[in-house]
Formats: C-alpha cells, structure tokens, sequence
C-alpha cells in the first residue's frame, strides 16, 4: 500500500486522467469511456509502472499493482553552509 502514488491515464499519449492514491493505496478514477488505456503508477523511490488498461461498457475495473523498488543509487550530495559575519536587529 502506496499512498500518494500517482497516477495517471493516457489515450494514445494524451493525458486523460489523474488520481492519487489514498493512505490505503487506492484510487478511482471515473468517467471513463468504453476504449485501451495506458495506465501509468509512479511514486519516488519506486520504478515506474506502466500497463494497458481496457474499460468495456459501465464495469467497474479493477487492477491490482505492485511497484518494484528503484534501486538506482544517487551520487552523494555534500550541503555546505556558510554564516557570514555580521549582526541582525529585531524590530518591533
């Protein structure tokens, strides 16, 4: 369980629709019509989904998925900070 994936619904590259998962990992998207779709599910951290969808008639459809970890590694990021010297007021 995902929350906060995204996810989104292509027509022959056309973005469609969007949802975002709920703390329990689901999502609905509705309205859509009798056609193929490209589903996509992504969330940081996690390799891409994406898989074929078919909506037939007024069914409601259900798609189990499961994201794969991404385990690319990140070079490593240094963060430096620097306080100038100096003195700061406070007005009131």
């Amino acid at each position: 369980m995902i929350e906060n994936a995204n996810i989104v619904v292509y027509s022959d590259g056309v973005f469609i629709a969007g949802a975002v998962s709920n703390s329990a990992g689901v999502f609905a998207i509705a309205g859509l019509k009798q056609s193929e779709y490209d589903l996509e599910v992504s969330f940081v951290g996690y390799k891409r989904h994406l898989q074929k969808v078919i909506v037939e008639g007024s069914q409601s459809l259900v798609v189990v998925i499961e994201l794969d970890w991404d385990t690319a590694q990140l070079d490593e990021v240094v963060v430096v900070g620097e306080k100038e010297s100096g003195s700061a007021r406070v007005l009131v």
